[in-house]
């Protein structure tokens, strides 16, 4: 972000070693890391664990006076490996993964 403040988005899929957490199970999640600048450690905080059709936003993202915001389109756990499908608007700039 060329920032303080890195985000990172990822898919906590509750099984094998995950299958026993207690919180977020099967949800996209949208982690902020202080420092480090995505190269080296730095505190992290889980800033939103989303379902389908959820919405996270974080407004001016790294000071641009823009907002950039993480939906979730769909969680499938019916495929081998489960996946979430998600839209990343910057402004008004959407990008679906």
């Amino acid at each position: 972000t060329g920032t303080n403040k890195d985000y990172f988005i990822g898919f906590n899929r509750a099984v094998g070693p995950n299958a026993q957490n207690v919180e977020a199970d099967n949800e996209v999640t949208i982690v902020q890391v202080n420092g480090g600048n995505g190269l080296d450690y730095g505190q992290s905080y889980l800033k939103a664990h989303l379902l389908s059709d959820e919405v996270y936003t974080e407004n001016n993202f790294a000071n641009t006076g823009e907002p950039l915001s993480i939906k979730v389109n769909s969680i499938d756990l019916s495929t081998e490996p489960a996946t979430a499908g998600i839209n990343i608007m910057f402004g008004s700039d959407l990008h679906e993964c």
